[in-house]
């Protein structure tokens, strides 16, 4: 009985540490390089770490045993342990929803500026205008809705 529970225990520790991965095999000479491939490292004191490599350094996904037996299961970066697949995954959505947001805030504030320009030429642009006067009132226009008072925004916005 105590023997199916050690193997049984063995299994589950081998299956956490196993990662799918579509790379092809490192190469069985630890003394080659590791790049883009999927393979076991053993370190002379007694580290190991197996999953995938890139440039010779731990990145992607993979798990790594201390010598004193500690484990690290999750994603690595640059040799570098970055956390649970989970936890890399919520952090990098957390960074795309700040992307996403600043762009949409730099949009709408791109489409402010364009529509004080528009509504700030249909004001003071008279009928006719000659090309100085034009390019004069189109200079003022721009230099407004680059930095408008809250009047002006007021005023130009729809």
């Amino acid at each position: 009985m105590k023997n199916l529970i050690l193997i049984s225990a063995l299994l589950s520790v081998f299956s956490m540490s196993a990662v799918a991965s579509d790379l092809p095999p490192c190469p069985s000479d630890q003394t080659k390089r590791y790049h883009n491939c999927y393979g076991a490292y053993t370190s002379d004191s007694g580290e190991k770490y197996i999953g995938e490599w890139k440039y010779n350094q731990r990145t992607g996904e993979g798990t790594y045993t201390f010598a004193d037996g500690r484990i690290q299961s999750g994603v690595f970066e640059n040799n570098k342990y970055l956390g649970t697949k989970e936890f890399v995954e919520a952090e990098r959505r957390k960074e795309e929803a700040k992307r996403d947001a600043e762009r949409r805030r730099y949009e709408a504030e791109k489409n402010q500026r364009e529509m004080i320009y528009d509504n700030c030429i249909i004001d003071l642009m008279p009928s006719g205008a000659n090309n100085e006067l034009s390019r004069s009132i189109k200079d003022k226009c721009y230099r407004i809705s680059e930095n408008p008072s809250t009047w002006q925004k007021w005023k130009y916005s729809d």
